[in-house]
């Protein structure tokens, strides 16, 4: 009875194996064409600027370029306008909608597509806002998750006072002191070490001792033979 259930329970530990195999292969292989169906982009968008003031107008270029094999159709590119914006235009049948501005393109094999829009700044911006920011991004459809993002963003004149009030604060305390203030203080110096020392070497002069002897005045005194005659 045992000898004869080893080689069914062995057959049956095969077909779970292979079973186990064929599943881990199917599952590879849906991974694999995921990966693949997903495009290679890379996206950038640009004024040309990196400071503006109240009541310019912007020219964006979006460039979207295909880094893969096979041409992407359909894909979605958004732009997401700065506050205190206008949509003035868009080229290649860019459609506004609430927060900007959407195109649908379609991008070769190893080319690129150039997207262009016109925005305008409102005069009076508030005083908190520091900085103006644009945000580009690529979908293979209109709802799908971004595969692909770049932003662009300029100084605002709010944002260059703050800038320069900052660097007041982090500059060294060394910079705020008078121009004429190291030039009298070394002077002090100086004053106080001739005042001090000279005394001191004055005293130690004159109480130093000669160490010449006069011409002659050394005398010998003869212990020898004859010291006498």
């Amino acid at each position: 009875m045992t000898t004869a259930r080893r080689p069914l329970a062995r057959s049956l530990t095969l077909v779970a194996a292979a079973v186990l195999g064929l599943l881990g292969v199917a599952g590879t292989g849906a991974s694999a064409s995921a990966d693949a169906s997903t495009p290679q982009l890379s996206i950038a968008v640009d004024d040309g600027r990196t400071e503006v003031e109240g009541g310019a107008e912007l020219g964006y270029r979006l460039t979207l370029t295909n880094l893969g094999g096979s041409r992407v159709r359909d894909l979605t590119v958004t732009q997401t306008l700065p506050p205190r914006t206008t949509l003035a235009s868009s080229s290649k049948g860019g459609a506004r909608t609430a927060d900007g501005v959407r195109w649908t393109v379609e991008v070769p094999a190893g080319g690129s597509v150039t997207l262009r829009s016109s925005v305008a700044l409102a005069d009076d911006l508030p005083a908190d806002l520091l900085r103006l920011a644009t945000v580009v991004c690529a979908r293979t459809a209109p709802k799908a998750a971004p595969t692909v993002c770049a932003s662009d963003s300029d100084q605002l004149p709010a944002g260059a006072t703050a800038a320069e009030q900052q660097q007041r604060l982090d500059a060294p305390a060394a910079s705020s002191r008078p121009s004429w203030l190291l030039p009298v203080g070394l002077g002090a110096v100086a004053v106080l070490l001739v005042t001090v020392l000279v005394p001191v070497v004055a005293r130690l002069r004159a109480g130093r001792p000669s160490g010449r002897r006069a011409h002659g005045s050394e005398t010998t005194v003869g212990t020898g033979p004859g010291a006498d005659g």
